[in-house]
């Protein structure tokens, strides 16, 4: 039985407004496309605070086969 092996990406989105939170829909969903068209699987995605519950970014961590 071969052993799976995987390579990582981690992509950031900024977020927009004043204060953050803002998050540009059609760009996310254009970008979680083209890493699908490219073979990444999304595994996981994390929202960083800058104060105040105030989302600065958002981490979208994907993996594919290798």
């Amino acid at each position: 039985m071969a052993i799976r092996r995987y390579e990582y990406r981690v992509v950031t989105t900024d977020t927009k407004g004043w204060n953050g939170g803002l998050v540009d829909i059609q760009s996310t969903q254009e970008m979680l496309d083209q890493m699908g068209e490219q073979g990444w699987e999304l595994e996981n995605v994390v929202s960083t605070h800058m104060g105040q519950g105030t989302t600065r970014c958002i981490v979208h961590y994907f993996k594919r086969e290798i």
